[in-house]
C-alpha cells in the first residue's frame, strides 16, 4: 500500500519534465471539447446558410447581368429539287450580335434583414444600360447566310429573373420597345427579359437604352458584352469584396459605400462580337467573364470563428507553458487537476465567441469573451500563486495571446508573418528567462527522496 502511494505521489508530483509530459497530454485531451465546439461552428454555419437562402428564394439570389444581345434568325438559301421546284434548306439558326459599345451603371442601396438572429444582407439596383449595335460586326460570321433583320430579338440575360422590379423602359433606335419574359431560345443558363425589334436594315447602327430595376442579395455581376465596356457600380455598402473576371480600373470604398468602375477590352473576352448558333456556343463564357462585387456581411462571423479555432492548439499550449514556467521559476505547485480547469477555461473562451458573435459582431464578442475568460482564469490563479504580482503577469499575458490571435485572425496576407514572429518572439521570452537554469542538477533535485526522519531510538539524548 505504502509502495502504491509513493508511486502516485511520483505520478503527481514529480520530476519537473515528467509533468510537463503530463501537461502535453492534457493539451491533447482537450482537443476534444475544441473539436466539438468545431463542429457547433458548422452546425451553426449551416443553420445561417439555410436562413439566407430561405430570404434570397423570395427576394433574389445573386445576381448576373448579361447583355443585351441581338438574336436574328438566320435564312438558308434555296436548293433544287429534282421536279424543277426550289425548297429552302433546314434553318441554320441565329446570328447573336453583341453591342460594339456598351455602357451600364448600377445604383444600389442595401438593407440587411433578419431571419431570426441571421443577418443577410439584401440590395435593390436601379441599371442603365446603353450603347449600340454594329451590324457590320457580323460579317465575318455570316458567310453567305441571310440575316432576317425584320425579326430581330433583343435579348437581356439576368441570373434570377424574379428579381426584376418595376416596369422595365427599352427604347431601341429612339423608339419604345415592348418587353416580354424569357430570355430567349439561345439562352442556357440565364433568365431574363426579350423584346421582338422591327425597323432593323442591317446597314446603320442601332442604338438602345435600357433602364430597369433588380433586387438581389450578396453578389451583383455585370458582364462585359461590349467591343468597348465601360462598367460602373456604385453602392451605399461600405464593405465590398471586389470579383469576378478582374479587378475594377477605378474605384473609391469609404465609410458612406464605394464606386468601381471597369474599363474591359474587347481582347481580354473569351468570345467573339458575333456567332451563330450551331456553329459555336459561347453561353457558358458569358456569366464566366462577368466583374462585380460582393457585399461583404460584418455580421457574419462564422469564417472568423472558425479560424480562431485554428490556431487553439497554439494558444492553449503557449499558455499552459506560462503556467509551468511559473512551477519551474516561481517554485509554486500547480496540481494537474489545476491545469485541467485552466485548460477548460480556455476552450470556453471558443464557445463563448461562437454564441455572442451571432448577436454582437466578431471584434465586439472576441473582446468581451477575452475580457471574461481573463477574468475568471486571474481569479483563480490568484488563490494557485498567492501573489499578487504573479497574477497580474499571468492575466496579462494570456491577454496579451488573445491580442496576438485577433491579429493573426483578422490577418489575410501577413497572419503567416505576423504568426511566425510572434513565435519567435515567444520562444526567445522562455529561453531568456530559462537561461541560468542547471536542468540536469534541477530535475535531480526535483527527483531526489528527502531524507526520512530520524527514529526516537536513534536520537541523541
Amino acid at each position: 500500500m505504502a509502495e502504491a502511494k509513493n508511486q502516485l505521489k511520483t505520478a503527481l508530483g514529480g520530476p519537473r519534465f515528467v509533468r510537463l509530459l503530463g501537461l502535453a497530454a492534457l493539451i491533447l485531451l482537450l482537443q476534444i471539447p475544441v473539436m466539438q465546439v468545431d463542429v457547433l461552428i458548422s452546425e451553426r454555419w449551416s443553420t445561417h446558410r439555410g436562413a439566407v437562402a430561405e430570404v434570397t428564394q423570395k427576394w433574389g439570389g445573386p445576381q448576373t447581368v448579361a447583355g443585351p444581345r441581338l438574336l436574328v434568325p438566320l435564312e438558308a438559301p434555296p436548293e433544287a429539287q429534282a421536279n424543277g421546284r426550289n425548297r429552302r434548306a433546314p434553318g441554320p439558326g441565329f446570328l447573336t450580335l453583341l453591342p460594339s459599345r456598351l455602357q451600364a451603371e448600377a445604383d444600389v442601396t442595401t438593407e440587411i434583414r433578419y431571419r431570426g438572429i441571421h443577418g443577410i444582407p439584401l440590395y435593390r439596383a436601379a441599371l442603365r444600360l446603353g450603347g449600340h449595335f454594329d451590324p457590320a460586326d457580323a460579317e465575318p460570321v455570316l458567310v453567305g447566310r441571310q440575316p432576317r433583320w425584320d425579326q430581330a430579338v433583343l435579348v437581356l440575360g439576368v441570373a434570377d429573373p424574379k428579381g426584376i422590379r418595376g416596369q422595365a423602359a427599352l427604347s431601341v433606335n429612339g423608339a419604345a420597345v415592348q418587353l416580354a419574359p424569357g430570355a430567349g431560345p439561345l439562352s442556357q443558363s440565364l433568365g431574363g427579359f426579350q423584346a421582338r425589334v422591327t425597323g432593323l436594315n442591317g446597314r446603320d447602327e442601332i442604338p438602345f437604352e435600357l433602364n430597369f430595376g433588380l433586387a438581389g442579395s450578396e453578389q451583383l455581376n455585370l458582364a462585359p458584352m461590349g467591343r468597348q465596356s465601360e462598367l460602373t457600380i456604385r453602392s451605399d455598402w461600405a464593405d465590398p469584396s471586389f470579383q469576378g473576371n478582374r479587378l475594377p480600373s477605378q474605384r473609391e470604398v469609404g465609410e458612406d459605400g464605394f464606386e468601381a468602375s471597369w474599363d474591359v477590352p474587347y481582347l481580354s473576352r473569351n468570345y467573339p462580337q458575333a456567332w451563330v448558333s450551331g456553329v459555336s456556343d459561347y453561353a457558358d463564357q458569358i456569366p464566366a467573364s462577368a466583374v462585380g462585387v460582393r457585399l461583404v456581411n460584418p455580421l457574419d462571423s462564422y469564417g472568423q470563428t472558425r479560424r480562431s479555432v485554428k490556431y487553439e492548439l497554439m494558444f492553449i499550449s503557449l499558455t499552459l507553458l506560462g503556467f509551468w514556467l511559473f512551477e519551474v521559476l516561481g517554485k509554486v505547485r500547480i496540481h494537474p487537476v489545476q491545469y485541467l480547469f485552466l485548460g477548460l477555461a480556455l476552450c470556453l473562451f471558443y464557445l463563448l465567441l461562437l454564441s455572442l458573435a451571432e448577436h454582437l459582431g466578431f471584434l465586439t464578442a472576441y473582446l468581451l469573451a477575452m475580457v471574461l475568460v481573463v477574468a475568471e482564469v486571474s481569479l483563480y490563479t490568484q488563490r494557485i500563486l498567492k501573489d499578487r504580482r504573479k497574477t497580474w503577469a499571468a492575466g496579462g499575458g494570456i491577454a496579451a495571446l488573445y491580442l496576438f490571435l485577433l491579429a493573426l485572425v483578422q490577418q489575410q496576407d501577413y497572419a503567416l508573418l505576423a504568426g511566425s514572429l510572434g513565435l519567435f518572439l515567444i520562444l526567445g521570452a522562455v529561453m531568456h528567462l530559462t537561461r541560468d537554469i542547471d536542468w540536469y542538477a534541477f530535475d535531480q533535485t526535483q527527483s531526489e527522496p528527502k531524507p526520512d526522519a530520524p527514529a526516537a531510538s536513534d536520537r541523541p539524548r
